[in-house]
């Protein structure tokens, strides 16, 4: 499960899925490089989030993607 927040958001939203979960193979990944994201434009930030998005899914395996 590949994790995917702009900052550290991601870590709580971890922790919770372990508590439901504990046998999740979990991935975070934080866009440091990106954040803030209330600067960017729309059309923008979606294109660079789905870029992202399938260069991780690229070089890992992930059965589902979490937004947080």
């Amino acid at each position: 499960m590949l994790i995917f927040d702009s900052g550290v958001g991601s870590l709580s939203i971890g922790a919770a899925i372990h508590q439901l979960i504990p046998q999740a193979n979990l991935l975070y990944a934080m866009d440091h490089g990106g954040f803030p994201y209330g600067e960017w434009q729309e059309d923008a930030l979606v294109a660079h989030i789905c870029q992202t998005v399938s260069a991780l899914l690229q070089q890992h395996k992930a059965d589902i993607v979490v937004m947080a």
